[in-house]
């Protein structure tokens, strides 16, 4: 049995059974303290009853249950609670100022568009690599616990457009070539999320990204020195959507975020895309 606080006579307690080094035991908690909170996080921490302290009682931790062998009135008045109590959120508050660096894995649905099926001369083959590794980095404000505005910049190197042309279907007579695309995308968002955890935070971000894709793409065929260029601009604006977890270390100013999403334009863009990506978190304020 143990006794966490300083009781008065009067005082009504509840008790819980709680897990201790030699099996299980019993604390006793008046109202108002944050132990009720500590104990929710504690799957083997339950509360089994409540009576005056003062009163003759039986804690049987067997049943569950508390007997109350004699009931005394209450002549004096409970004591009153030190402190109100508080949910974790409010005993764990997370950043409100926040910058991230990181990477992930992009796919880019649309990439074979660049491929030109329809030219002159004929095409013969177009291979894509659409699934390339990417870098990004944030910078977040919270200016209420549920509302953040943030800034993104994301770089995805190596995308290629690989095709053959041919002036007479004969593959001995194919030119190839090769386009390699770099994407940057710069863009803003606002967020939304709840506090699922003393130090997690789930949250969803719609923004608007500007694509810049580093190469272009028009094919051009030469005779007789079956020459083939390909090049093309994609780039604009891009509405894009977020959704993952924060987790905080608890007591420091490091993190991490896990987070997927996509970005899309109109029907026929080469920037649709999904991608994962995985962030460290830096807060700018102390904790």
């Amino acid at each position: 049995m143990t006794v966490l606080f300083d009781l008065s006579p009067g005082t009504r307690v509840t008790v819980y059974e709680a897990p201790a080094p030699d099996g299980r035991g019993a604390v006793l908690v008046p109202p108002g303290e944050p132990y009720e909170a500590i104990c929710a996080r504690e799957p083997r921490c339950r509360a089994v009853g409540a009576f005056a302290w003062g009163d003759d009682a039986v804690v049987d931790l067997v049943s569950g249950d508390v007997e109350v062998v004699r009931e005394t009135p209450r002549t004096d008045p409970a004591r009153p609670a030190p402190f109100p109590a508080r949910d974790f959120a409010d005993d764990h508050p997370l950043p409100r100022v926040r910058v991230g660096v990181g990477g992930g894995y992009g796919i880019w649905t649309n990439l074979e568009l660049a491929c030109d099926q329809e030219g002159t001369p004929p095409q013969q083959t177009c291979d894509v690599a659409d699934s390339r590794p990417l870098f990004q980095g944030v910078v977040e404000y919270s200016p209420l616990r549920a509302l953040g505005l943030g800034l993104e910049v994301s770089y995805t190197p190596g995308l290629r457009v690989e095709q053959t042309f041919t002036r007479t279907g004969d593959p001995l007579d194919a030119v190839g070539h090769a386009v390699d695309l770099d994407v940057l995308t710069l863009g803003a968002f606002g967020s939304t999320g709840i506090q699922i955890g003393p130090e997690s935070r789930l949250f969803a971000a719609l923004g608007f990204l500007w694509a810049l894709n580093q190469g272009d793409a028009v094919t051009e065929y030469e005779s007789p020195n079956r020459l083939a260029r390909e090049s093309r601009s994609e780039g604009g604006g891009r509405l894009a959507a977020r959704v993952g977890i924060d987790w905080w270390a608890p007591g420091h100013r490091w993190g991490f975020r896990v987070e997927g999403g996509g970005m899309s334009g109109q029907s026929d863009d080469l920037d649709m895309q999904w991608m994962g990506a995985a962030k460290v978190l830096i807060s700018l304020e102390p904790r």
